[in-house]
């Protein structure tokens, strides 16, 4: 591996990664949305707050169409130079630097203070390079141990946790899982406040069913409904609880 050819992949791909797709499109719209702090409020009298800048932000601020295209223009700008990088050398790891170079960017934008988003479609446009079955191969297992757990948050994060062993095991590529374990740690960490927020919520006795949940993130009030009614654990507990109940 050439070195220098290493370093500008990672300086290519973070300087694409850091094009804040969200902001330009505000921009362009010329509607008065302030994409640094948004907030998501929950039935239960709940409210979720964040400074994310990204599909999410503007899904909520303008509506879903406009969430799904910077979600494709943001995998778009990860996706490119890596499959550019691995058609021309496919035998040497400059794609998956560039990869994860992209969701550096991305969460972190020179040119915007270094406030960007959580990287998961930066994540997505990556690994649609590296290793498409991936994506849905872990997707639908993801989905299962949700269904399992009874869990919307459970579906939305299980998929990407299992890219790990999955990237592991199907390429062997010590450069795959030192790409998926950063950019996975890099997208945990920006969603750390949303889990303190959720584990504060829970605290204090008041805990969202799945299909409030799935409504404001964007998952589908159907999925979240689905899960409430024949999530497996959360089947097993009621069933359990129910005779304990009738015999008191």
């Amino acid at each position: 591996m050439n070195w220098s050819f290493a370093a500008a992949a990672a300086i290519v791909g973070y300087l694409l990664g850091s094009i804040s797709f969200a902001r330009l499109v505000v921009r362009l719209s010329g509607k008065p949305v302030d994409l640094g702090r948004w907030e998501i409020h929950l039935p239960t009298g709940e409210t979720f707050t964040s400074d994310i800048v990204s599909a999410t932000s503007l899904r909520l601020a303008l509506g879903p169409r406009y969430g799904c295209l910077i979600a494709l223009l943001d995998m778009a700008k990860v996706a490119i130079p890596t499959l550019a990088l691995r058609l021309w050398a496919p035998a040497e790891p400059y794609y998956f630097i560039a990869a994860a170079g992209g969701v550096v960017g991305h969460d972190y934008p020179v040119f915007h203070g270094f406030k960007g988003g959580r990287g998961e479609s930066a994540i997505l446009g990556g690994l649609l390079v590296i290793d498409p079955v991936a994506l849905v191969v872990t997707t639908i297992l993801g989905f299962g141990v949700g269904f399992v757990a009874g869990s919307i948050l459970v579906v939305r994060w299980a998929g990407l946790l299992l890219l790990v062993p999955w990237l592991w095991i199907s390429t062997g590529n010590p450069w795959a899982l030192a790409y998926i374990i950063l950019v996975l740690t890099l997208f945990f960490w920006a969603s750390a406040r949303d889990f303190r927020q959720y584990r504060d919520i829970i605290k204090g006795g008041t805990i969202p069913t799945n299909e409030q949940i799935a409504t404001e993130i964007g998952m589908g009030r159907g999925l979240g409904r689905a899960l409430d009614r024949y999530g497996l654990l959360p089947a097993i507990v009621r069933a359990v609880r129910r005779p304990t109940r009738s015999s008191q």
